[in-house]
């Protein structure tokens, strides 16, 4: 997954926020506070964040909350429930 991709990902995340639970935006937003100190580093000059790693992460919480997985990879099938 490159930056851009998760960049489209995340503004539909954002925009779906607050279909969820009090703690699962929490857990969510610990993440992305993550994301953004990784993504300073790396503009700065270090190691590009593994976006995929992000990705997986918030999946996660996302499926515990009861919600369809926002970011699929080209490998992973995806089903309807």
């Amino acid at each position: 997954m490159t930056e851009q991709e998760f960049a489209i990902h995340y503004r539909v995340l954002k925009a779906h926020m607050a279909d969820m639970t009090d703690w699962f935006q929490e857990e969510i937003r610990e993440v992305l506070f993550c994301l953004k100190q990784d993504v300073h580093k790396y503009h700065l000059g270090g190691k590009e964040p593994n976006w995929q790693d992000y990705a997986d992460s918030i999946n996660e919480i996302l499926r515990e909350d009861g919600m369809p997985a926002l970011f699929a990879s080209v490998n992973e099938e995806v089903y309807d429930d």
